[in-house]
């Protein structure tokens, strides 16, 4: 992981900004966008750290792996203002799907079963914080 240009961060949270504003009265949407090479997704400080520190554990698995599925590098995880995360990660092309999708997405979901935690953790994400996922009230687990 490396750090950006002070420019570099500018232009993404300028971005970032003004996808908010067209975006956030839709009832559903992604906190994500495109800026040249990145994959950059933005959201509050403290779910976005918890989802960073697990795609770079997730990633840090997978490499030289053959049977991983995919999963982008992060290139960086920087912070604006008291609220904001922004995590940047290396774009990758999307591929079409084959007549095999359903068997590669049971074979990426077996892979992550078999990913051992790293020790010391509790159910919930490797970045810390709440298990989190629409079947627990208020999406948080008690």
């Amino acid at each position: 992981m490396f750090s950006l240009l002070l420019s570099d961060q500018e232009a993404i949270i300028k971005l970032c900004e003004r996808h908010e504003e067209a975006h956030r009265s839709e009832c559903y949407y992604h906190r994500c966008v495109e800026l040249g090479p990145w994959f950059i997704k933005y959201n509050d400080h403290v779910t976005l750290e918890a989802e960073y520190k697990t795609q770079e554990y997730l990633f840090s698995k997978a490499l030289g792996d053959s049977s991983a599925p995919r999963i982008a590098r992060v290139v960086t995880y920087f912070t604006a203002e008291p609220k904001w995360g922004y995590l940047v990660s290396e774009g990758i092309d999307p591929i079409t799907p084959a007549d095999t999708a359903p068997q590669a997405v049971a074979q990426a979901i077996q892979w992550l079963r078999r990913v051992p935690p790293p020790s010391g953790l509790t159910p919930g994400s490797v970045g810390g914080g709440r298990l989190r996922h629409r079947v627990f009230k208020d999406f948080r687990a008690p």
